[in-house]
């Protein structure tokens, strides 16, 4: 296995365990109240965007940028896809199957196939989960695109750095003018492909900082940066319940047009002193179990995102009669913990291998 940086690890983990928590308070209500429990599962997704952008960002600008070729972008698709769909497409045609089974829809389900669900809403509560899938599969098969057209227009290491702004900057009108003019719900805002980019870019932007700008990477981790950052995600996260629970997220211009992007924002400001930080690998290392928890979870977390909500339905179905809810939820997060570690080890990790070794 190639070496780790515990610091992602951390990130990715926390991702999804704050998915998690948000998705045990809406499937257990009984035991954990929902509402203050919904940022959480926002927050997961939203580190899990910006995450994306950050680490796609720094192969592609470290392969594409600076001397592109179809080649290359041949390579960047297989290594990206072998690592996201073969799991996603059994996963998706197993749940298929199952619901052939037992609900005799004849639905074959090819909005979820080409990652357009987000546009039809039937299909969305079909394998639900997979719309933030549907979001960072297509800003994947784009991104060779935009540097692409860098590369025609000759860019300079400047020229890239304002046309990602300005490309950010771009989505944000024109998700601003979309809500202007048709008011849609904030779910609606929030899977709508073309405009959720921007979350992913801001992790492009940052490693973009990361490669560039090396002496401004360095201000970014330092501690102060980190600190300030955190506490206005926790504002911002108090301040996002607060409009949950009171007037709905519906109601909130604000946070249907720049929410998003200031929690990406502050998202990505917090990566730098993560990453890097030996303070946190060492008291990780004390713990030493708790470290392996944290680089295991953060080793099947494509696996738990992908199964977790189905699991949670599963056993809401056949136990949720006979069981309380101190019962079922540890029974739930073991089963889902336990199904992930198995599709790591005997489809992920195999797929990943043979990735590593045709695709170096």
């Amino acid at each position: 296995m190639k070496s780790r940086n515990f610091g992602l690890d951390l990130i990715r983990a926390s991702a999804i365990i704050l998915v998690l928590i948000d998705h045990v308070g809406y499937f257990f209500p009984a035991l954990v109240n929902l509402n203050p429990l919904e940022v959480l599962g926002f927050y997961g997704v939203e580190i899990f965007f910006v995450l994306s952008g950050f680490l796609i960002g720094q192969i592609g600008l470290r392969s594409l940028d600076k001397d592109f070729s179809w080649e290359k972008v041949k390579k960047f698709y297989a290594k990206r896809w072998l690592r996201t769909l073969p799991l996603y497409y059994g996963i998706l045609i197993l749940f298929i199957i199952g619901s052939e089974i037992v609900y005799k829809n004849n639905n074959f389900h090819l909005w979820h196939f080409l990652f357009l669900q987000n546009f039809n809403l039937n299909e969305r509560f079909f394998f639900s989960i997979a719309w933030s899938l549907s979001i960072e599969e297509w800003f994947y098969f784009l991104l060779p695109v935009f540097f692409y057209i860098s590369f025609l227009l000759k860019n300079s290491t400047r020229k890239l750095f304002l046309q990602l702004i300005f490309v950010i900057f771009l989505i944000i009108i024109l998700r601003f003018l979309y809500i202007l003019i048709f008011n849609p719900a904030f779910e609606v805002v929030r899977v709508f492909i073309p405009f959720r980019f921007d979350s992913l870019l801001f992790g492009v932007l940052l490693a973009f900082i990361k490669l560039n700008f090396n002496n401004f990477y360095k201000v970014l981790q330092k501690g102060k940066v980190f600190l300030i950052s955190f506490v206005f995600l926790l504002l911002s996260g108090i301040y996002y319940t607060y409009v949950f629970m009171q007037s709905g997220l519906d109601k909130s211009f604000f946070l249907r047009t720049f929410g998003f992007s200031i929690i990406s924002f502050i998202i990505a400001l917090l990566i730098p002193f993560i990453e890097n930080s030996q303070a946190i690998e060492n008291f990780f290392k004390r713990f030493k179990y708790l470290g392996k928890f944290i680089t295991w979870t953060s080793l099947i977390s494509y696996s738990l995102y992908l199964i977790h909500l189905e699991i949670f339905t599963l056993i809401i179905v056949i136990l949720g009669k006979h069981f309380s809810n101190v019962v079922l939820i540890p029974f739930a997060l073991i089963s889902t913990f336990l199904t992930s570690t198995i599709t790591y080890l005997f489809i992920e990790k195999p797929i990943l291998k043979v990735r590593d070794k045709y695709f170096k």
